[in-house]
């Protein structure tokens, strides 16, 4: 069978990333190992691409893809390649679905810049393993690369190199070849829906649908708070970034808007709190590192370790608001915590049969975009609800409702509001 959690879609999140000095003398980038580990970071060097990044690198380097050009109502330029074991009707379906995900998402939001995505349909059963009976992996997408930046409230996070290039920034910035990297698993094609097909099975999912999600995370829908990885912890914390000896700790640009619920504490100030007592300590060991984080939670009264496992106790607040019922509640209700699922998407009990249905954890089987939409009270090929929509204007793109967001600047430079 195939699995209907969306948090098949990611491997292991691994929250230990390794920080060393970026290739440009002004700013700071990382690459992420594939599109399963967004988080599992390296420095960014000219050595490194978007194709690097994914299984069938070689078939793009010798030119064996297929490229779809950004239009004026599309953003997205797509190079594509396809498993070639699949029918070539199969593998234009494929392409054909990203494309589709690309357009509808170019309806909502007015991408000033074409936002280029490497996708591969591949066997990731033979490259990954892990199909079996209890569950298949569908696939993955996420930022190709990251970039220090300072927002307006002056912190450094991390934006991916979507969001960075919206900012302009002038010098030689190292961009990937690509803003999202992409793949999902040849070996499901029976399971998918793919535009063009009749009528979609109870047991199929909506390939447009799959991949729409997935482009959100890729520019930019990722929390960096999860269980730290480190042995005897699991403490819920933004990444830890081990700097030779000593380590510093970094959130994503989502994260400035997340808060608690209970009383609207922002968890941002929790990751200031933690970076002035962790920063620049020297570490020995793991055991150390454990025992320094525990101590400074414990300082802090650092409750998201409970609170990421109990429901609606997350949420994000868009920007502009100060009220806390109008926070978008993410998802927070699984126990134990679900790495890739947990917090990096909206709540399903209180978003699958709403507007925001596109970004909980769950895909509905048997359902088209279409029919979700319709089903929601969303108007034709919305696809992108009211939360999600007030989320992605929050960390930085424009709609036609909210033309200038905030543009964020490379670390050493003044933020600027873009008016």
């Amino acid at each position: 069978m195939i699995a209907s959690i969306r948090s098949c879609l990611y491997l292991v999140v691994l929250l230990v990333i390794v920080f060393l000095t970026s290739p440009s003398e002004s700013y700071e980038c990382f690459d992420p190992k594939n599109p399963f580990e967004p988080s599992n970071l390296k420095e960014c060097s000219s050595e490194s691409d978007a194709y690097s990044k994914l299984f069938y690198g070689s078939q793009f380097r010798n030119w064996n893809h297929n490229n779809t050009n950004a239009t004026d109502s599309n953003a997205f330029e797509l190079s594509f390649v396809c498993d070639p074991t699949m029918s070539a009707q199969t593998c234009q379906k494929a392409q054909n679905s990203f494309v589709t995900a690309g357009a509808l998402l170019s309806k909502i939001f007015k991408f000033p810049q074409k936002i280029t995505v490497a996708a591969e349909f591949a066997d990731l059963c033979k490259t990954l393993g892990g199909c079996d009976s209890t569950g298949t992996i569908i696939g993955a997408a996420g930022p190709s690369r990251f970039f220090s930046m300072t927002g307006e409230d002056g912190a450094i996070r991390l934006y991916p190199q979507a969001l960075t290039k919206l900012a302009n920034p002038t010098g030689p910035v190292p961009f990937d070849t690509h803003d999202i990297i992409a793949s999902f698993n040849s070996k499901l094609a029976p399971h998918f829906f793919f535009p063009g097909d009749k009528n979609i099975q109870p047991d199929q999912i909506d390939f447009v649908s799959v991949i729409a999600h997935e482009f959100l995370h890729g520019l930019g829908f990722l929390s960096s708070w999860s269980p730290a990885l480190l042995p005897t912890s699991d403490v819920v914390i933004p990444f830890v970034i081990p700097n030779g000896s000593q380590v510093r700790i970094r959130e994503t640009n989502f994260d400035q808007f997340v808060i608690k619920t209970a009383d609207g504490k922002k968890l941002t100030d929790y990751t200031a709190a933690l970076s002035k007592a962790i920063d620049g300590q020297t570490i020995t060991s793991d055991a150390a590192l454990v025992a320094s984080i525990k101590k400074v939670a414990t300082d802090i009264s650092l409750t998201t370790t409970t609170d990421y496992v109990t429901p609606k106790a997350i949420g994000f607040l868009p920007r502009g608001k100060t009220n806390i019922k109008d926070a978008v509640l993410l998802e927070t209700s699984l126990k134990p915590y679900s790495i890739g699922s947990t917090g990096s998407h909206v709540d399903d009990a209180t978003y699958a049969r709403s507007q925001d249905w596109l970004m909980t954890y769950v895909d509905t089987p048997g359902k088209t975009y279409q029919q979700m939409d319709k089903d929601s009270g969303a108007a034709p090929d919305a696809i992108v609800g009211p939360g999600t929509k007030a989320i992605m204007e929050s960390i930085g793109f424009p709609t036609a409702d909210n033309p200038n967001p905030f543009v964020p600047t490379i670390v050493n430079e003044s933020p600027v509001l873009n008016n």
